[in-house]
C-alpha cells in the first residue's frame, strides 16, 4: 500500500504537491504528526545518524555556553545535549585552571553536576561569590628585604608562612585550608630564616647557617630532614613535587644545587654570567622555577650594565635559561633592552634604602593558576612567565590586586600592619 500511495503522489505535478501536501498535513492526528517529525529527523538531523559518543567529542570543543544555546534547536539535541557526558567534556575544555594549585577536595568534580562545576568557573573567573576563610596572625613583612625573601607559599590546599619579625623570623607555619590544621616549623637551633619553598608534596627552607629543613606535607613535623649546603649565601629556594632547587651566589659564577626529598639525590649545576652572549653585562639568577616533569630548571635574571648597576635608573633586559637537572642549557633568552626607571612608590627617604629600590629586580614567584604559567614579583613592574614559551608578559600591578582570584582558585594574601589575611575561595552552589 506504502509504494502504491508514494507511486501516485511522485506522479502529481510539483504545483499541485504542494497543496496535496497542505491538505494531508491538515488530516493528520498527533500520533502521524510525530511520525513524520521523526521521519525528517532522521533524514535531516545529525543527532540521528552520528553516535553519541562522536558527538560528546566534537560538542566537547565548544564553550559550554555554546552547547547550552544549541540545546533550543530540537528536542533531540536538549536531550543529547543536557547528558552529563557532554556537559562534562565542555567544562573540562573551558576550565584552564591548574589542578595542583586548586584548595577544593580531590573528589569535588566528580561528586558535583557540571552545570555546578560550570557556575564555579565562572565565578572564579569574575572573582565572585566566594566563600572566604579569614585569619590573622604576626607575619614577617619588612619592606627593605621584602622583594628577597616571600613572606608566604601557597600551594593548592597549603599556605605556610613566616611568623614573626623579618630579622628575626625563625619559624615557618603551615596552614591546611581545608581542615584548619596548623604546624610551626623551627631549624634546630632556631636561626633565621633566609629562604622558603612549598610544593604539593614538600615544604623547605633554608637558614643562615646554611642548612635546609625539608618536611613531607602529609606526615607534620614528624618528617624534618635537614640538608648541609656548602655555602650560606643561598638567594632563592624553589620548588615541584618532591624536588627543590636553590641558587648559591658566587661571583661571575653560581651553583644551583637540586634535590631530589623522594630519591635522595643531589646535583649541582653551573650559572655562568660568562655564557651570555653581552660580554660587559652582569647577569645574576634571581628566580628559580622547577619542573619535576621535564626534569629541568628555569633561571630567571636581569642583565644589568655593571657601571649602572648602581645609578639611579638601571638599563636592563629579562633574560631567561632554562637548564636540565644534569647541567645542559636547554635554551636561552634574554629579552629587548628597557629602561627601568625609579618607581614613585618604591622611594624611600633613606639612601640606602632608594639605592637599592631604584635598581630593577625580580623577586617572588608565585603560581598563576594555570598550568606552567607563573607571577614574577618584579621592581617596579609585575610578570606573568610561560614556562612553555619562556616569555615574559608585563601586567599592571593594580590587576593583581583588584582581581586577585582572576586565575587561582586560592586568593593572593594581602599583608597589612604585620598581619596576614588569607581568603580561601571556593564556590557555594
Amino acid at each position: 500500500m506504502s509504494t502504491t500511495f508514494l507511486k501516485h503522489y511522485l506522479e502529481i505535478p510539483s504545483v499541485e504537491r504542494e497543496d496535496a501536501l497542505k491538505a494531508l498535513v491538515l488530516t493528520l492526528d498527533s500520533a502521524d504528526i510525530s511520525v513524520l517529525r521523526a521521519a525528517i529527523s532522521a533524514k535531516y538531523d545529525p543527532f540521528a545518524k552520528l553516535p553519541v559518543e562522536l558527538i560528546i567529542r566534537v560538542f566537547g570543543f565548544l564553550d559550554p555556553y555554546d552547547v547550552w544555546s544549541k540545546r533550543l534547536v530540537s528536542r533531540r539535541w536538549a536531550a543529547v545535549l543536557s547528558s552529563e557526558d557532554v556537559m562534562r567534556s565542555a567544562v573540562a575544555h573551558l576550565k584552564d585552571h591548574d589542578p595542583a594549585d586548586s584548595g577544593l577536595p580531590e573528589n569535588w568534580s566528580t561528586s558535583n553536576p557540571p552545570t555546578d562545576e560550570l557556575r564555579h568557573t565562572q565565578s572564579l573567573r569574575l572573582g565572585r561569590p566566594f566563600s572566604s576563610l579569614y585569619f590573622e596572625d604576626e607575619i614577617a613583612n619588612d619592606e627593605y628585604y621584602s622583594h628577597e625573601l616571600p613572606q608566604f607559599q601557597l600551594k593548592g590546599r597549603f599556605f605556610a608562612y613566616l611568623k614573626g619579625k623579618h630579622r628575626e623570623s625563625y619559624r615557618v607555619v603551615v596552614r591546611d585550608l581545608i581542615s584548619g590544621q596548623t604546624e610551626t616549623l623551627v631549624g634546630e637551633a632556631r636561626e633565621k630564616i633566609t629562604a622558603l619553598a612549598l610544593t604539593s608534596e614538600i615544604i623547605a627552607f633554608a637558614t643562615y647557617t646554611g642548612v635546609i629543613y625539608v618536611s613531607d606535607l602529609n606526615d607534620l613535623p614528624n618528617t624534618r630532614k635537614a640538608m648541609r649546603l656548602p655555602s650560606a649565601r643561598v638567594r632563592c629556594l624553589a620548588g615541584d613535587k618532591s624536588v627543590f632547587a636553590c641558587i648559591l651566589y658566587g661571583n661571575d659564577e653560581h651553583t644551583i644545587v637540586i634535590h631530589d626529598a623522594a630519591l635522595k639525590r643531589t646535583r649541582s649545576v653551573a650559572f655562568a654570567s660568562s655564557n651570555l652572549p653581552q660580554g660587559d653585562k652582569l647577569a645574576v639568577p634571581d628566580c628559580l622555577i622547577v619542573d619535576s616533569a621535564h626534569e629541568s630548571i628555569h633561571v630567571l635574571f636581569l642583565v644589568n650594565s655593571r657601571v649602572d648597576r648602581v645609578s639611579s635608573h638601571c638599563c636592563a633586559r629579562l633574560g631567561t635559561q632554562r637548564l636540565g637537572f644534569e647541567g645542559s642549557v636547554v635554551k636561552q633568552q634574554v629579552g629587548k633592552e628597557d629602561q627601568i626607571w625609579e618607581s614613585p612608590w618604591l622611594h624611600k627617604n633613606w639612601n640606602r634604602k632608594t639605592e637599592l629600590f631604584n635598581r630593577p629586580f625580580l623577586g617572588k614567584v608565585r603560581p598563576a593558576g594555570r598550568k606552567g604559567v607563573f607571577q614574577v614579583c618584579g621592581g617596579p613592574a609585575y610578570y606573568l612567565y610561560d614556562t612553555s614559551t619562556m616569555a615574559f608578559t608585563q601586567v599592571e600591578f593594580s590587576e593583581l590586586c583588584e582581581k586577585p582570584n582572576l586565575e587561582t582558585r586560592l586568593g593572593r594574601p594581602s599583608i597589612w600592619k604585620g598581619h596576614v589575611q588569607c581568603r580561601l575561595q571556593y564556590t557555594q552552589s
